[in-house]
């Protein structure tokens, strides 16, 4: 089953060796049995075949978002970094990946520092997979962001044309 085969893989990474060398070796030998492609610089493709999108935080999120696929979302900083970031009090946000951050609330799972584990990030992959009634719930909402965003976007853009066509009226 899916199920099985994702769990297996997901234990395997949790027990890979974390140096490059190693790791590449483990990965193969763990995903010797899954039917695997690797496609660098192609997100959309990537995206438009993925049924659930496990992302880091930043803007491939909302391109995530943009393909109206359902995703989980981490973010790891050094450990040095986030216990200074955590100590001089500048973490402010209540969420920090763009979906969420659009909407204003929690629409999209996100994992933070030492919350990200391979056990977490499974299970709120595996819970997008056995529960595909939430997805038109956050298909919804993603149109509604795209939609602020295109009409946003328009505007802006009207805006610079305008201050252009008005500068060079100047001359």
């Amino acid at each position: 089953s899916t199920r099985a085969c994702f769990e297996a893989a997901l234990g395997e990474a949790s027990a890979a060796p974390r140096d490059t060398a190693s790791s590449d070796t483990a990965s193969r030998a763990a995903t010797a049995d899954l039917s695997l492609n690797i496609l660098e610089g192609q997100s959309r493709l990537a995206l438009a075949a993925a049924d659930v999108v496990l992302t880091a935080s930043g803007t491939a999120t909302l391109e995530t978002l943009l393909s109206q696929r359902p995703m989980v979302v981490a973010y790891k900083l050094a450990p040095l970094t986030a216990f200074l970031l955590r100590g001089l009090g500048l973490v402010k946000v209540r969420h920090f990946s763009q979906p969420n951050l659009l909407v204003g609330r929690e629409i999209v799972p996100e994992f933070f520092q030492e919350a990200a584990t391979p056990e977490a990030l499974g299970a709120a992959v595996l819970h997008w997979l056995e529960q595909p009634q939430r997805l038109d719930e956050l298909r919804d909402a993603f149109g509604r962001v795209h939609r602020d965003l295109r009409r946003g976007g328009a505007a802006l853009a009207a805006e610079a044309v305008l201050e252009l066509v008005e500068s060079a009226s100047r001359r």
